[in-house]
């Protein structure tokens, strides 16, 4: 079977905090969340923002990035990296756009946004800023705060990575390039290496949270399908739904080249997988090699 995507879905803990920020009102400073038909409301991180995050990570590890061009963000166009996928791994896996150029690329990695997988409860953190050097006042202030698990999921496109094959490249005309094996595989490693370690956005300086998997799922796949999304099950004491994630992998079970399941034991409870979120990960980037 050859293999299209790799796609996984992924739980990450957030004991207290407010990840990623939607508009201030007044002093208060709102925590994203969207509101279901029931009425309830759940936190949530946009894929953007997830996005950001590998992307700084991958800088971490070694990337080099794509820097913005200096001829973008003028008379309100939107700004746009150098837009060459070839000398620079986030144009390939990220994307980009140079709407004055007619330069785009979409990109191969899809990521949804991380939602909530309990109800917003509307918490609130009181905070003071302290002015006594200068006044004798202090202004208060507040931030919503939620602690929940969070869940997501991930969609790369394999056999788009490294290759422009039929690529709108400049307007309309199609412009064929590819990088060779080894940069795939190297391209492809990091990014998944950068999902397992993401970190950042929130507030982190007093409200420090952890977006490190504590539980995932995840396939390569012959078919381009995110088969684990809005599967996770799990209970307010961390009791996770292991049978619903066996009855998946033998639902999907033509479609699949490899599955596994990883979970961290110290955090959430499901006996069935032994193995965690990082093996997991591991054994697909053992086989990545076979992918290209």
């Amino acid at each position: 079977m050859k293999v299209k995507c790799i796609t996984f879905s992924t739980i990450i803990k957030m004991d207290i905090g407010n990840p990623n920020s939607g508009y201030n009102e007044d002093i208060i400073s709102t925590i994203k969340k969207i509101q279901l038909p029931n009425g309830d409301s759940y936190p949530y991180i946009s894929g953007q923002s997830i996005r950001r995050m590998v992307r700084e990570r991958m800088k971490d590890l070694g990337f080099q990035l794509s820097p913005k061009s200096m001829d973008s963000g003028k008379n309100k166009s939107p700004y746009s990296t150098s837009c060459d996928p070839v000398k620079y791994p986030d144009d390939d896996l990220f994307g980009y756009m140079d709407a004055k150029n007619g330069v785009s690329r979409t990109s191969p990695i899809r990521v949804s946004p991380a939602i909530g997988l309990f109800p917003y409860s509307y918490d609130r953190d009181l905070g003071i800023q302290n002015n006594s050097d200068i006044h004798q006042n202090h202004r208060m202030y507040e931030t919503e705060v939620s602690s929940n698990w969070l869940t997501y999921t991930v969609l790369i496109e394999v056999d788009r990575i490294g290759n422009g094959e039929t690529e709108i490249k400049n307007g309309n005309d199609f412009e064929n390039w590819e990088i060779p094996t080894e940069e795939r595989i190297n391209r492809l490693k990091g990014v998944l290496q950068s999902f397992l370690y993401m970190w950042g956005g929130g507030k982190q300086s007093r409200l420090l949270t952890n977006e490190i998997p504590t539980a995932l799922a995840i396939s390569m796949q012959g078919v381009k399908n995110p088969i684990w999304m809005g599967r996770f099950r799990i209970d307010a004491n961390g009791n996770l739904d292991c049978d619903n994630l066996e009855r998946i992998m033998k639902e999907n079970s033509e479609i699949i080249s490899y599955s596994g399941v990883g979970v961290d034991q110290s955090m959430i409870h499901c006996k069935k997988f032994t193995m965690t979120p990082k093996g997991v990960v591991d054994e697909v980037i053992g086989k990545i090699k076979g992918i290209f």
